[in-house]
């Protein structure tokens, strides 16, 4: 883990902790585990990785999976990105605008264009990826195949 990303960490945990509803005595105990159970550390990365899976997080490797296998939309979606320079905050305002539940990253400077859009199109349903193409100022209109794709239902 890059030292940043490790300081970031311990604050956030601190900030948490602290902001919890726990007494000063569970928070000494919680203290005193962290020192000295060695099966905490281990516990709580298990717990985060279960929770990656079951929520389905992009990670690099998952990321790499789906460029394999990339939407139809997306070569399109990135190329139009690419051609008018829309910044990555312009992005995840259009994604919200064609799909409100799509959850981007927080972390904008740690994601890439290109990740951005492949997760976009990996998580949404066809309409919402149309949606999108549009206010990217993109028709499937005008591409047969895409408009195929996006009347099929």
């Amino acid at each position: 883990m890059i030292k940043s990303d490790r300081q970031t960490l311990l604050r956030l945990l601190t900030a948490t902790v602290l902001s919890s509803t726990w007494s000063p005595k569970q928070l000494q105990e919680l203290a005193i585990d962290l020192l000295t159970d060695k099966t905490l550390g281990p516990d709580l990365g298990a717990l985060i990785q279960a929770m990656v899976n079951i929520l389905d997080v992009p990670t690099p490797d998952k990321i790499s999976l789906q460029r394999r296998d990339q939407s139809p939309f997306f070569d399109l979606a990135y190329e139009a990105v690419q051609r008018r320079r829309v910044s990555k905050r312009v992005i995840i305002e259009r994604m919200r605008q064609a799909s409100p539940s799509y959850m981007a990253p927080e972390k904008l400077a740690d994601v890439s264009v290109r990740d951005l859009l492949l997760s976009f199109f990996a998580r949404t349903a066809k309409d919402d990826a149309n949606r999108l193409l549009k206010l990217l100022g993109v028709s499937s209109d005008d591409d047969p195949y895409l408009s195929g794709i996006t009347d099929r239902r």
